[in-house]
């Protein structure tokens, strides 16, 4: 965890935020280990004595989660994961444990995102130009997007998985302090990988338990000055409001619990004026997102017929600040995105980005009774 970001963006306690305590600033309880400007092992404590939890920081990330007990019993084989050996014994262990177990999971999720964010800085594809990385089409049309737009305060990346959006947005504004958040602590320790320039491996599925060592070489240079990665919940962010002028949710909204509550948290904490971007391919994950938080897809009955695009706007038009700030639809666009499963089966999807700027709205209504 960067100090400068520490500093900067003031993490609250997430344990008092969601028992409704007063906010409350977490302070660096102990650094066991730090290097260049970072605690890489230490702990994040909460000063208000009703509550007094904990916080540790493994690998140089935080994890800012209001239970502790039940991040850490779901998530320890990812923080304990060993990825310091050799990728033939890792391939030997991968056999030996067969297909399904957690071991399989964990390298097949992370060949699955390593790919569609690096592709393009895939050492084994280097010399072909035509191959980018699937996740290029909805980056170059938010680059395009914000390229004109002022910026007032730090940049965001909610469910940023192994970091390119966060890299691509700190490129584009270098001396602005940019954050990565996701809940797989996998894919945030390869993201933090990269701030060091050196290429890194990644187990790439060939078929069934096979994978082949492919190595991603991404030099940051002004991306990775003032970028960090922590564990959040996106719908229940450790964050000040209105502590960001510019936000990314990129095929999040449709896995999380409650896409209005994470909704509701991304106008939280953009600043007045802020500007946003959220896409989604509307794929909702069943086991993650209950039927009756789908933004559509389940009901013919009502007046959009079911469709996600245009519940998701009216969506929108229910959520508002105190102050009467809403997020305002800018721009829509339906772009492509490809999910490599393995050598002979990828997922193509089409993702629609939303462009939103917080803004006051007269038409924006209290949050009551969703679509």
């Amino acid at each position: 965890m960067k100090y400068v970001h520490f500093e900067s963006l003031e993490p609250l306690c997430p344990a008092c935020r969601v028992q409704n305590f007063d906010e409350t600033h977490l302070r660096i309880g102990s650094v066991i280990r730090e290097e260049n400007d970072e605690i890489i092992e230490g702990t994040l404590r909460c000063p208000n004595p009703a509550c007094g939890s904990v916080f540790p920081i493994i690998d140089g990330i935080p994890i800012l989660v209001a239970d502790l007990t039940h991040y850490l019993t779901q998530h320890a084989h990812e923080i304990l994961w060993r990825h310091d050996l050799d990728h033939r014994l890792q391939s030997e262990l991968g056999d030996a444990l067969g297909p399904g177990v957690v071991y399989d999971t964990n390298r097949h999720y992370l060949s699955a995102y390593v790919d569609g964010h690096y592709r393009d800085y895939d050492t084994a594809w280097k010399e072909e130009a035509d191959r980018p990385a699937p996740l290029s089409g909805i980056l170059e049309a938010v680059t395009a997007a914000g390229a004109s737009f002022e910026l007032s305060g730090p940049q965001l990346d909610l469910g940023c998985s192994v970091g390119r959006g966060t890299f691509e947005l700190a490129a584009a504004h270098p001396e602005t302090l940019t954050l990565g958040i996701d809940l797989n602590f996998t894919m945030l320790r390869f993201a933090r990988s990269l701030l060091s320039g050196e290429p890194r491996y990644y187990p790439r599925k060939r078929v069934g338990v096979v994978y082949d060592s492919h190595h991603i070489h991404y030099p940051p240079a002004a991306r990775a000055k003032n970028v960090d990665f922590w564990v959040c919940d996106a719908s229940a962010l450790p964050l000040k409001a209105e502590s960001f002028g510019r936000a990314l949710s990129l095929n999040l909204l449709d896995c999380v619990p409650s896409p209005t509550t994470h909704l509701s948290e991304f106008l939280r904490i953009l600043t007045s004026g802020g500007q946003g971007f959220v896409a989604t391919p509307f794929d909702w994950s069943a086991p993650v997102t209950p039927m009756n938080a789908w933004l559509g897809g389940h009901s013919e009955t009502n007046e959009w017929h079911g469709e996600s695009s245009a519940i998701l706007e009216e969506t929108l038009k229910h959520l508002r600040t105190d102050a009467g700030e809403a997020l305002t639809v800018r721009s829509k666009v339906d772009i492509p995105w490809e999910v490599r499963i393995h050598e002979r089966n990828r997922a193509v999807y089409q993702s629609m980005l939303l462009e939103l700027v917080k803004e006051r709205r007269p038409d924006a209504q209290t949050i009551g009774e969703m679509p």
